[in-house]
């Protein structure tokens, strides 16, 4: 897929830039010698989304990435000069909000479990996983979202919950379905759980192009 052509299409910008809003933006430039991480971008609308496309990620592959967190973010400094000290202000308030400073902060955290994959050839199986970890979400009264991110699969629940919650939760439904976790197993297709509960966790956007394979992720439930 023509990365330039994608990205210029102003119903994928608008779709992407409604799962920015009131997230933690990350772009990771893929070049040809080393990855440049851009951090934090504020994207609330289209246009921003557009300005930071044409600005620093025109003709380079890249990856974005959004907070599983949604955070109300400060005023902050505007252009590529300024994302160092950007970077400094989202850290202080993250700091001052794990330490009770700042409670509000973070204004949702969603549970997130990622079923991630090493080959193409455990797509199948990590498939399997995701529909049967959202079925029994689903039958615990939540409404999940499950994402093909073109190599492994992302299970969410959109919401408020607290990160110890998430991993208890997701915890006893890959046991009760028998779906493999990081606690007891090395070999992957697993579900990662040190990710689920992990505060500062950043995610693949929906709909936003993999680096890797040049497909956008997709919503499959």
């Amino acid at each position: 897929m023509r990365w330039d052509v994608y990205y210029s299409n102003p119903k994928t910008i608008e779709k992407i830039a409604k799962f920015c809003k009131y997230r933690e933006v990350v772009a990771i430039k893929r070049l040809r010698d080393r990855n440049v991480t851009l951090r934090p971008l504020k994207i609330f609308k289209p246009e921003h989304l557009e300005y930071w496309i044409n600005r620093a990620l025109t003709g380079v592959k890249f990856d974005l990435y959004i907070s599983n967190a949604s955070v109300k973010l400060p005023k902050l400094p505007c252009g590529l000069k300024n994302l160092r000290e950007a970077r400094k202000i989202i850290n202080q308030k993250w700091m001052d909000w794990i330490e009770g400073k700042d409670p509000d902060f973070v204004t949702g955290f969603d549970i997130f479990a990622d079923i991630d994959i090493d080959d193409f050839s455990q797509r199948g199986q990590a498939k399997e996983y995701a529909l049967r970890l959202a079925d029994g979400l689903k039958e615990k009264g939540y409404n999940p979202q499950v994402w093909d991110t073109s190599r492994g699969f992302h299970v969410i629940v959109m919401g408020r919950f607290q990160p110890d919650f998430c991993v208890k939760v997701v915890r006893e439904v890959c046991e009760e379905y028998k779906i493999p976790m990081s606690l007891n197993t090395t070999e992957k297709p697993y579900v990662d759980i040190a990710v689920t509960g992990d505060i500062r966790r950043i995610r693949r956007c929906p709909y936003s192009l993999h680096s890797k394979t040049d497909k956008p992720m997709v919503k499959l439930w």
